[in-house]
């Protein structure tokens, strides 16, 4: 299997909080590594990786938008659908 980029080189090219929370779980996904052993990668407690795993894995993707209430949240502007 191929090697990852350290994650402190990963993160610079993420575009946005959503992409950074899945490349944090992402080799736990694929039973790469363990929360702990992701954590001290990532620099994060294993308990933080654990809470974003279980929240992918109820609705996937939707479950690692950040929570109502955050002030990301608040500046989100809605979708328009083009077409």
């Amino acid at each position: 299997m191929e090697q990852l980029p350290a994650f402190d080189q990963l993160q610079l090219r993420f575009r946005d909080p959503v992409q950074r929370r899945y490349e944090i779980i992402r080799p736990l996904l694929m039973d790469d590594c363990t929360a702990a052993e992701r954590a001290a990668h990532t620099h994060l407690h294993p308990d933080t990786i654990g809470k974003l795993k279980r929240r992918f894995e109820q609705p996937g993707m939707l479950g690692l938008f950040p929570r109502a209430g955050c002030k990301f949240c608040k500046s989100l502007q809605p979708l328009k659908v083009v077409g």
